[in-house]
């Protein structure tokens, strides 16, 4: 089992010290390319502005740590889908609003509702049928 390890540690040096720095350069490069793959999914859920999407990425490749956190500063607020479905949300609440209104505006001219009426409604709405 040693011999299986040593043998895909050789790229590492000997030198402790130096092992410790390879190892550190390691683990930045990968998370340095995570946080690019991040950005990079995340900007192309957010926008669909080539130019803002390269200049993202390429903002977290070229600075990684300090990169990634201008770009969180910087990017859109809600994704496309959120956008759209906020947008679809809106109209449909004006199509039911208009409907509402021109059934309310159709009551109201078949019938006057006097207050005994009103008194009487908001009775069988408030005591539950035992």
């Amino acid at each position: 089992m040693t011999s299986f390890i040593q043998q895909w540690l050789t790229f590492f040096s000997a030198d402790p010290v130096l092992r410790l720095i390879q190892g550190a350069l390691l683990l930045f490069g990968t998370v340095a390319v995570y946080l690019v793959c991040y950005v990079t999914r995340d900007i192309i859920l957010r926008t669909r502005s080539f130019l803002y999407q390269l200049g993202s990425i390429l903002l977290v490749a070229c600075l990684p740590v300090a990169g990634f956190f201008l770009y969180l500063l910087m990017r859109p607020a809600r994704t496309i889908k959120q956008r759209e479905i906020e947008q679809t949300t809106a109209e449909i609440l004006k199509l039911l609003t208009e409907k509402a209104l021109l059934e309310e505006d159709n009551v109201y001219e078949e019938m006057t509702i006097t207050p005994a009426m009103f008194k009487e409604k908001i009775l069988a709405l408030s005591v539950p049928n035992l």
